[in-house]
């Protein structure tokens, strides 16, 4: 998968969710996209599920979303 933005190591996670938000972009994108420059640091279910409620959240203005943590992660792993 390519990315949807440059790689910034600078930016905040938060910042790239808002970024690639505002770009138009799922929040299935915007997983995929932010699990494939980190899934290392990504590697339990646990973790994942953190992330796509981050995302859900950041999403809907609304600190109870949650998210859904998309299929076919493992050809991100490359």
């Amino acid at each position: 998968m390519s990315l949807l933005a440059p790689v910034n190591l600078n930016q905040p996670v938060t910042d790239r969710i808002v970024m690639l938000l505002g770009d138009g972009f799922s929040e299935e994108e915007i997983f995929k996209d932010i699990y494939s420059q980190c899934w290392l640091q990504i590697e339990t279910k646990a973790a994942r599920q953190r992330l796509a409620d981050l995302i859900a959240q950041i999403s809907a203005i609304n600190v109870f979303a949650t998210g859904e943590v998309p299929d076919g992660l493992e050809e991100l792993q490359k």
